[in-house]
């Protein structure tokens, strides 16, 4: 059996940023300074799985109907990756990955899990080899690994990153 190790990497010190959804804004906030930065990329929009890039530079968010982004926090640019659902960033910060889920109404038909670089240049499928639903992705912090887990065998699968 092989374990995946999925516990944080020691922190070079810990972040005083965080980002967080409120209303139809995001927030990007310096926790000792109280300095505050707000965006808000679509007026009237609902922001789900807001997760802050390691980096500091860049979150990753859905739009509840919609697609997934990355926005850069410094230039404020908006990069469009397309559908998808529950952003989460590779240990470096170069990447996003996500899952991109179909459903009829009752329960999940498809499902895949998408990686992207933050320009949304460079996209590609992991899963479209495996015949199953592949859902919620997670990045192991240590290695080049992304765990998933399958909505249709109940089981949890490590799939390996190649650059």
């Amino acid at each position: 059996m092989e374990y995946l190790d999925v516990s944080p990497q020691p922190p070079a010190g810990p972040s005083p940023f965080i980002c967080y959804p409120l209303g139809d804004k995001i927030y990007f906030e310096n926790t000792i300074s109280g300095e505050k930065r707000e965006f808000q990329p679509f007026p009237d929009a609902v922001y789900l799985n807001v997760i802050l890039a390691p980096d500091d530079a860049h979150v990753a968010f859905e739009v509840y109907g919609g697609n997934c982004y990355v926005l850069n926090l410094k230039t404020s640019e908006l990069t469009d990756l397309g559908r998808g659902n529950y952003p989460g960033w590779s240990p470096d910060g170069r990447y996003v990955v996500y899952m991109f889920a179909q459903d009829d109404g009752h329960r999940y038909t498809a499902s895949d899990i998408y990686i992207s670089d933050t320009s949304g240049k460079l996209t590609q499928n992991l899963t479209s080899e495996i015949d199953q639903i592949a859902m919620y992705p997670c990045w192991s912090p240590r290695e080049n690994k992304i765990a998933f887990s399958t909505y249709d065998l109940g089981t949890i699968e490590v799939i390996d990153f190649v650059q």
